[in-house]
């Protein structure tokens, strides 16, 4: 009797434990928000970590060197934006913890012309603001570089710890010069902006003296593309004589240089009156010419 009154009691004693006994929530995840630290002043306890339960309770609690791996806790020790991982058991979360500068840099910004066009101080990393460089006559822009060199982009995030000059760098343009015998191409060669061509090998054509170029090249400051024709002087052979009227080919011959033309017959047309050519027939001929007819109204 006794027995059955103890094992009685006992099995009560287990359905109130059990009855009573509450389960544990479980974690369902984590969170953080971002966070700045002045440098030198970095404590990882200040960053809070949200603990999601599967109770729909959300628990906050200070993290520890702990939660962050070694890699990541290393980089804190650097000003700049850190993209960092917490982890909590089996859980991790990304965050950005922002390592702030109290010192302030100079940036200068120096055109081709050394002319200041930017003198600003920041803290951190600066923003290069992408500033106007002004066009340099003759120059091309190639673009921003620091004191030692180094090529640096425009509008770009960059971390200075010093004060920074920043040059701008231009290239001298190059262009072509050409020669030509009328149609014929002589050569060509490269100038450089502003400079005077040094000119090619004196061109050579039979039955002709050359006299020169179209321009005096020592004397001309290149600044484009240019075409530079060789001027040619006959000294003996045939010269082709073209006679037009009204843009037509009125009569085509060859006569020997420095002879006259003559024979011509005086061209007609409707209701036109023929005063004469564009050239004079008394002068003799000591090139290639094209000869155009003059006419004035009337009969």
């Amino acid at each position: 009797m006794i027995k059955k009154i103890i094992y009685t009691f006992l099995g009560l004693l287990l359905v109130f434990f059990v009855a009573c006994k509450k389960e544990e929530p479980i974690i369902l995840g984590i969170s953080a928000s971002n966070i700045d630290f002045n440098y030198g002043d970095v404590d990882i306890t200040k960053l809070k970590i949200n603990v999601i339960y599967s109770n729909n309770e959300t628990k906050t609690i200070n993290a520890s060197r702990n939660n962050l791996s070694k890699e990541d806790y290393n980089s804190l020790s650097k000003v700049g934006k850190h993209k960092v991982t917490l982890n909590l058991d089996d859980f991790a979360t990304t965050i950005f913890i922002n390592i702030k500068s109290e010192e302030e840099f100079n940036v200068t910004i120096i055109n081709g012309d050394d002319e200041e066009v930017l003198n600003e101080n920041f803290k951190d990393k600066a923003l290069i603001p992408e500033v106007s460089m002004p066009e340099k006559e003759g120059y091309t822009f190639i673009g921003m570089y620091d004191e030692l060199g180094n090529e640096v982009k425009i509008n770009i995030v960059r971390e200075f710890n010093s004060n920074t000059y920043l040059i701008a760098r231009y290239e001298r343009n190059k262009y072509t010069v050409t020669y030509m015998d009328k149609n014929v191409l002589l050569g060509s060669e490269t100038v450089y902006y502003g400079d005077s061509p040094l000119g090619i090998d004196e061109p050579k054509k039979e039955g002709y003296i050359f006299l020169g170029w179209s321009i005096e090249l020592r004397n001309s400051k290149i600044t484009e593309d240019t075409i530079v024709f060789a001027k040619f002087v006959r000294t003996s052979g045939l010269c082709h004589v073209k006679l037009l009227v009204n843009g037509l080919v009125y009569q085509e011959l060859d006569i020997k240089y420095g002879s006259f033309l003559t024979g011509i017959k005086d061209p007609t047309v409707d209701g036109k009156k023929f005063i004469g050519w564009d050239y004079n027939l008394k002068e003799a001929i000591f090139d290639d010419i094209t000869i155009n007819a003059i006419f004035e109204d009337g009969e």
